[in-house]
């Protein structure tokens, strides 16, 4: 399931990943453009069981005319845009399993 949210001024697709306990996730490539301070995060262990050091910036990200700030992780190894449901529910979505798809209530 994808979600398309917007994040320092750029656009961003995201795959909603359940089994992610964090917030957000981003490719180091588009981590890169988004401008803000980046500082050392905390490491996060991968679904083969290895454990990687992560960057994170505090960004701003909308859902039409919702705005929050957000904790988002990087690291050069990762290749894609995820968003876990912890950060869905700070945005106040939903997601409607039955339907597959994420809702705003």
């Amino acid at each position: 399931m994808n979600l398309d949210l917007e994040i320092g001024g750029l656009a961003v697709t995201f795959k909603l990943d359940t089994g992610f306990d964090g917030e957000c996730l981003l490719d180091f490539n588009t981590f890169s453009k988004i401008a803000g301070e980046e500082i050392r995060g905390p490491y996060v262990k991968s679904i083969s069981g290895e454990y990687f050091p992560t960057r994170l910036k505090l960004v701003e990200i909308r859902y039409g005319s919702k705005s929050i700030k957000m904790a988002c992780l990087t690291h050069p190894n990762f290749s894609r845009n995820l968003i876990g449901e912890n950060g869905l529910q700070r945005i106040g979505l939903t997601v409607n399993y039955k339907e597959n798809k994420v809702e705003d209530p």
